[in-house]
This record gives structure tokens, C-alpha cells and sequence, in this order.
């Protein structure tokens, strides 16, 4: 393992560990905490960063390459998401664990934990595909995930067309996305130093809270609860590392670029089958899902990611 990506993941745990003191600290108050900060990610920061990520982002790649990434990221995202569904709802699993199983089978951890292995192995200027990558991910989980825990989410109440549709359209994250891609038709704005200037320190906000909000889930997770977790996440395992590999092999092949394709191709096949996204946690809590599997998923599952990571790795140089 590289050391960017060891320190990367280091501070991840640190502040998992930091937000389950913070959870022992605050007692009876934690629930309060949590539900204040996740308001605030999802109704102002987590719009912001996708916004600025949307229209600042330059996309160095010829445009046949955008498209060939933009499509491998949506044909993966769409089937894991929807074998997924069916997948979970096959086991008769509470709504509440279906949601959250759905969020870390369908959504990777895109872009922190790809950018210090791309930058360590790869050419520093594939950086974008993470990047291109992180950013359908983020469109993705704000309109078609807002649409599905309808059926799923306790939060979601309403159950005609006309009101599902106003709820993506008013979800403060697809505002974001719409307003990024508006705004980038408008060069003084997306050439903006100061857009550019806050782009990483949204980043580190949105990472870091995330983290500590998945150890303030922890807090109280008897022993009993954890075995029952096991199973929960050998199933989201399958979707996110074992139907993501396959995905990858009915799609990549089919991928062609006009240099770097081996490591194009290797470092999709990496980001397809990476471990679930930290602010999954932020959507789980929002919609109401169940935010101690979440929590638990993406401590576990990150660390069976780093171990399929090297196989991975090998598979793509030699194959691909």
C-alpha cells in the first residue's frame, strides 16, 4: 500500500474514533447533534461541493474519453443499484436495511480513496477520471436515489408522480447539480480563483463530518446487533465488489482511448469495485435508513477493499 493512501485512510479512522468520543461525550444529546449536522451537509454543504465540483472541474480528456467514463459510471451505478434492489428485496430485509445496503452497493468511494493510488501509480493526469467519476456519482445519488427511497425511506411520505418528481427537483443537491451545469455556460464564473480556492476545503468538510458521524453511529452497538450485521454485509459485499467486477468485464473491453488505455481502463475497474463512499452515511441518516449498518459497512468494507485492491491492481495491468 502506498502512504498517501495509508495516511488518507489513517486520518478516515481517526475521525471515526473522534466522532464515537464525541458520541460518548454528548449522551443523550448525540441524536440531536447528528440530525443538525446531517441538515446542514445535505441542505448547504454537500450542494456547494457538488456546484463547485460541477463547474470548476476541467476535463482534460478528449470528449470520445468523457463520454466512454461518464458511460461506464452510469451503466455500473444503474445496475448495481437496480440488481441491488432486487437483490436485497429477495432477502426480506427491513426497508431501513434495504436503504442503506442500496447506497453502499451502488455508490463507491470514488475519488478519496482512488486520487493517492492514481497519483502514486498511475499518471498524474488521470486524475480526472475519478473525478469525472465522483461527479456522476454525486448527480446520481441526488435525483435517482431521491426517487427510489420513496418506497423505502421512512422520511418519504407523499406517493403520487407529480410529488416524487417535486421532491428531486427540490432536493437542495440536484438544485446543485442544476445550478452547476447553468452556471458553467458562464466562463468568468467557472474561471472563478475563489471557487477554486474552496473546492478542497468543501471536500475535507464534507469527508471529515462524514467520518465522524459514522463513529457517533457506532456508539452503543451491542455485540448481538453486530453479528446480525455480518450477514447484511456479506450481501452488500456482493453487489459492491462482486457484481461491480462483473459489470467491469461486460462493459470495459468495450472501452477504447487514444493512449493510456491499460491504465484508463485498470483504474475504472479499481473505482467500480472500491469500497461505499463515506457520505453515504450523510443520505442513510437523512432518509432515514438504518445508520448503524451504514456505519459499520463502510469501517468493514473499506478494509476488505484494501485487500482486494492488489489483485485488482494485477488483474488490470495484466489483462487490460
Amino acid at each position: 500500500m502506498d502512504w498517501a493512501l495509508f495516511l488518507n485512510l489513517s486520518l478516515v479512522y481517526g475521525y471515526i474514533a473522534l466522532g464515537a468520543i464525541l458520541g460518548i461525550v454528548l449522551g443523550r444529546y448525540r441524536e440531536k447533534f447528528q440530525k443538525t449536522a446531517v441538515n446542514v451537509l445535505i441542505n448547504f454543504i454537500t450542494p456547494i461541493q457538488i456546484f463547485i465540483t460541477i463547474l470548476v472541474s476541467a476535463f482534460g480528456l478528449n470528449l470520445s474519453s468523457i463520454l466512454q467514463i461518464l458511460g461506464m459510471a452510469i451503466f455500473a451505478h444503474y445496475i448495481q443499484f437496480y440488481i441491488g434492489l432486487r437483490y436485497f428485496k429477495h432477502k426480506k430485509n427491513p426497508n431501513s436495511q434495504i436503504g442503506a445496503q442500496i447506497l453502499h452497493g451502488s455508490f463507491p468511494n470514488s475519488l478519496y480513496f482512488m486520487v493517492p493510488l492514481i497519483l502514486f501509480i498511475f499518471p498524474n493526469e488521470l486524475l480526472i477520471i475519478p473525478v469525472i467519476y465522483a461527479s456522476s456519482s454525486l448527480t446520481l445519488k441526488a435525483s435517482v436515489l431521491q426517487f427510489q427511497v420513496h418506497h423505502l425511506g421512512a422520511k418519504i411520505e407523499e406517493s403520487s408522480l407529480w410529488a416524487i418528481i417535486r421532491k428531486i427537483l427540490l432536493f437542495p443537491p440536484f438544485l446543485g447539480i442544476i445550478l452547476g451545469l447553468g452556471c458553467r455556460l458562464i466562463p468568468l464564473i467557472q474561471t472563478s480563483v475563489f471557487l477554486e480556492s474552496i473546492k478542497s476545503p468543501i471536500s475535507f468538510v464534507t469527508s471529515a463530518t462524514s467520518a465522524v458521524l459514522i463513529g457517533m453511529s457506532l456508539v452503543g452497538l451491542s455485540k448481538e446487533a453486530l453479528k446480525s450485521y455480518w450477514k447484511l454485509m456479506r450481501e452488500i459485499s456482493v453487489i459492491r465488489f462482486g457484481l461491480g467486477f462483473l459489470v467491469f468485464l461486460a462493459f470495459g473491453f468495450f472501452l477504447r482511448f487514444p493512449s493510456d488505455q491499460t491504465a484508463i481502463r485498470t483504474i475504472l475497474l479499481l473505482t467500480v469495485c472500491a469500497p461505499p463512499a463515506q457520505n453515504n452515511v450523510i443520505y442513510t441518516m437523512y432518509f432515514e435508513f438504518d445508520e448503524q449498518l451504514s456505519a459499520v459497512s463502510v469501517v468493514v468494507l473499506t478494509i476488505v477493499g484494501l485487500m482486494l485492491m492488489p489483485l485488482l491492481l494485477w488483474f488490470g495491468m495484466a489483462v487490460l
